[in-house]
């Protein structure tokens, strides 16, 4: 293996290795975000949604949510599970007029929020939900552990027993009634009907996370007890699910927070120096633009359903794109003018570059200068045989006629040949060439199957001369 490509294996290796060591399951997010795949992740619950029939979505901003849900002829499930980072009062604004909305144009919404943390007590006060998460207080199994066993309510249903895990204490007064204790009596769930408004809140994210939703039916049932609990929440058919998707801190800034405490602390160099390069990881960086991805895909949402010109403009670009796409694959036929070809005559020009020569003589490896001698080589020979040269646009089809070769190939070769031709010699980006090498040299192959068809060949020691001097 030559040494270029022996490197370039290396570091595929290598990429390779980053992504399953650690972890081993590789995720795009922390904690308890949509995007994790991980054991503490809540992906899993989000193909749990999808596969009751509800339409999801992932949300990264509140305020374009809000806008989308007015062209959306549902009413609206917000759910939050763990939230990491606090929200913004202009957040939360969005997020509770949105709600509000709701109730405005269907008579009904609804939210569910499970939540260890004090984040989502912003948003339990201004809806006027009359619970309220005490994350100070850590609730304890009868064993002392944080892994109590709860019984949890879900209205008009029934009880589920279920493990919690480092649980906070939840309050609850006024007309919001209990949803759930632990065996020692503390409360951890309570849920509210307010007219069309329906508000249920657990005081732990874990019972929807992936650990849990991927154990085997037993004794605790979280995946019945989150069925019947959404359910209850609003009916696939009447209610669209928007999930939290962006309050979570992302690896990289774990990464980037602990690089900077350790430089304010006077870490020693080898600190610094394996924080440094666990920023270069994949599993480190990637969540950045998959949050990207997210936040872009739902702002397109929001423009093809409010937007009419958006809209149509998008259709239109998309059918242009599929009439593209068809005229590569399938080809369109060409017009050609009547007017007889060129016939094939004596020239006394005799065709021999350095690329007829390297193909010759057997060069080992070729390069975007031969690429541009081969079109210079075709260009000339078609010239001379059919009157016709590369930058014809009728070339195609008179190649067609002579040879029997298939038109959509020869359309292919024809523009490929150009379009390589212009990269080189105007300095344009595209099309992206990953070897020269080997495209190269399937531009010969290529150029020796037409070649032929005309009485010539490149690989052949005497061709070219042949064709143009008889």
């Amino acid at each position: 293996m030559r040494g270029r490509y022996f490197l370039i294996a290396l570091a595929v290796i290598v990429f390779i290795a980053m992504l399953q060591y650690p972890p081993r399951v590789p995720s795009l997010a922390s904690g308890a975000s949509p995007a994790n795949t991980g054991w503490d992740g809540t992906s899993d619950f989000l193909k749990l949604l999808q596969a009751m029939g509800y339409r999801v979505y992932v949300i990264t901003d509140w305020c374009s949510a809000y806008r989308l849900s007015k062209s959306i002829n549902k009413s609206v499930t917000v759910v939050i599970i763990s939230p990491e980072e606090p929200y913004s009062r202009g957040e939360v604004d969005c997020l509770v007029t949105m709600i509000q909305d709701s109730l405005s144009r269907t008579g009904h919404a609804s939210l569910l929020v499970a939540d260890e943390g004090p984040y989502t007590n912003p948003i339990l006060r201004l809806l006027g939900v009359d619970a309220e998460v005490v994350s100070r207080y850590l609730v304890k199994s009868v064993r002392g552990d944080p892994y109590p066993l709860a019984r949890l309510k879900v209205p008009n249903d029934g009880t589920y027993e279920l493990v919690l895990n480092y649980a906070a204490k939840l309050e609850y007064w006024g007309s919001a009634e209990l949803g759930g204790t632990t065996l020692k009596g503390n409360v951890v769930a309570a849920y509210e009907v307010k007219g069309g408004f329906k508000a249920y809140v657990i005081s732990d994210g874990s019972v929807f996370i992936n650990e849990v939703l991927r154990l085997n039916r037993s004794r605790y049932d979280y995946k019945g007890f989150i069925e019947s609990l959404m359910s209850w929440l609003g009916k696939p058919s009447d209610y669209v699910v928007m999930v939290e998707g962006a309050k979570y801190v992302s690896s990289l800034n774990k990464v980037l927070n602990e690089f900077k405490a350790s430089l304010m602390t006077g870490a020693d160099l080898s600190k610094l120096v394996a924080l440094f390069i666990a920023m270069l990881h994949p599993m480190v960086w990637f969540p950045i633009f998959h949050n990207i991805a997210l936040s872009a895909d739902m702002k397109f949402r929001e423009l093809l359903i409010t937007n009419e010109v958006f809209r149509l403009a998008s259709v239109g670009l998309a059918a242009l794109l599929i009439l593209y796409v068809l005229n590569r694959v399938l080809g369109v036929k060409e017009s050609v003018s009547d007017e007889a070809l060129t016939p094939v005559s004596e020239v006394d020009i005799i065709v021999d570059t350095p690329v007829r020569r390297e193909v010759v003589a057997g060069k080992l490896r070729l390069g975007k200068e031969d690429v541009v001698a081969l079109y210079d080589i075709v260009n000339e020979v078609l010239k001379k045989t059919l009157g016709k040269g590369l930058e014809d646009p009728e070339v195609v089809h008179a190649l067609a006629s002579i040879t029997g070769l298939d038109e959509g190939f020869l359309r292919r070769y024809v523009s490929r040949l150009r379009r390589l031709n212009e990269k080189v010699r105007e300095g344009k980006f595209l099309p992206i060439v990953i070897s020269w090498n080997r495209t190269a040299r399937k531009l010969i192959s290529e150029s020796d199957e037409v070649l032929k068809r005309l009485g010539t060949a490149l690989s052949e020691e005497v061709g070219i001369e042949r064709l143009i001097r008889r």
